[in-house]
């Protein structure tokens, strides 16, 4: 497997730190990662920690990832800066809120 595009949902089952101890995508070139879609206000607690995305960028299971899509996490810019230093993988965050229907938006505006 080349790529891997995983969307957690309000529970990560700690994902990333798995991931990081696996031994089984020795051939991953991109990781597309999305966590939590934040709608409600969710808990910090409920999202990926910046500590297990530090394992994971430390880790052997990263060493062959080139691209790496992180979405929707609660990471501080700073923090990003540090997972960036550790690593030379092409490293593109995005931020989100979650995204909503037009149709279900426009119910009672009109």
């Amino acid at each position: 497997m080349k790529q891997l595009i995983v969307q957690v949902g309000y529970d990560n089952q700690n994902f990333i730190e798995n991931f990081a101890e696996s031994d089984n995508f020795y051939q991953l070139v991109a990781l597309d990662f999305t966590d939590l879609i934040d709608v409600h206000n969710t808990p910090e607690q409920d999202f990926v920690s910046f500590e297990s995305f530090e394992k994971l960028f430390k880790s052997k299971a990263f060493s062959t990832v080139k691209h790496f899509k992180l979405k929707n996490s609660i990471l501080s810019e700073k923090q990003l800066f540090e997972l960036q230093k550790l690593s030379e993988v092409q490293f593109l965050y995005v931020k989100a809120k979650g995204g909503r229907y037009v149709s279900n938006m426009m119910k009672g505006k009109e």
